[in-house]
């Protein structure tokens, strides 16, 4: 409660206090009421060994189910999900500038964000536990057809 009190703060001296709202955490369920109503989905990851290589969150496969044109860090991890110009607009990690900048594209172009939001439903259905599964599966059954 300390940290988004000082972030309104923050925000309130920047002059832009009115236009954000800081929930806290909030629930699965009310996750999906706030991405419905979202202009603009974004995953700031940093440039870290873990999320430049190992990453791959579930709030980006969220993003991608809600129909939410993405702006995200451009990191070997997102690549293997997301195609910049595609189904997400990538921008340089660790780069605030970058990062707006991307908003701002996003939220001025409403049909290209919306061409990239419609990319990433279609491509987020390859994404699902039973795909993962089949997979799985397949890639099982192909260690059994090589033999010794």
């Amino acid at each position: 409660e300390e940290r988004i009190q000082n972030l309104r703060e923050k925000a309130a001296q920047l002059g832009v206090g009115e236009r954000i709202f800081f929930h806290g955490q909030v629930s699965p369920r009310e996750v999906r009421a706030y991405l419905a109503d979202a202009a603009v989905a974004v995953l700031p990851l940093t440039q870290d060994l873990i999320s430049a290589s190992f990453t791959s969150p579930l709030k980006l496969f969220e993003y991608m189910a809600a129909r939410v044109p993405i702006v995200a860090s451009d990191l070997p991890s997102t690549r293997e999900v997301l195609a910049s110009g595609k189904n997400a607009l990538l921008v340089p990690a660790n780069d605030p500038r970058a990062l707006g900048e991307g908003l701002r594209k996003l939220l001025e172009d409403r049909p290209f964000a919306e061409s990239l939001a419609r990319k990433a439903y279609e491509d987020v259905k390859e994404y699902t536990w039973a795909k993962r599964a089949q997979k799985i599966v397949q890639f099982l059954r192909s260690l059994g057809r090589r033999g010794p």
